[in-house]
């Protein structure tokens, strides 16, 4: 699974995300105030506001932009299954997992759509 990485350690913006109850039918998309860059594979995200930036490997790059991109959270699972040799439990995990630290931090967020 891909690594968030603060560049700030002392930055724990809770955005009320915390005790957000994530649906696997929830849709997320990138906010306006984070720009994210790839260099060979891997991501960097800039949150403006808070004036940080996060560092994703190469499948959390993946998952992410999966996750940004698809109509669901589930859908983003179905389209990872497809793509990487994993068991699907483990995927469901990694990825909820990973979908509630970006919406923590402010990286996604749900969607209206």
């Amino acid at each position: 699974m891909g690594t968030l990485t603060a560049t700030d350690p002392t930055s724990t913006s809770s955005l009320g995300m915390r005790d957000m109850n994530l649906s696997f039918e929830t849709k997320l998309s990138t906010p306006p105030y984070v720009l994210v860059r790839q260099v060979e594979g891997e991501s960097v995200l800039l949150h403006l506001v808070q004036e940080t930036y996060y560092g994703l490997d190469d499948v959390g790059t993946r998952m992410y932009l999966a996750l940004a991109a698809a109509d669901s959270i589930e859908q983003a699972h179905g389209q990872l299954l497809e793509e990487y040799d994993v068991d699907p439990e483990t995927l469901r995990a990694d990825l909820v997992r990973l979908a509630g630290n970006l919406l923590e931090q402010g990286l996604l967020q749900p969607s209206e759509e």
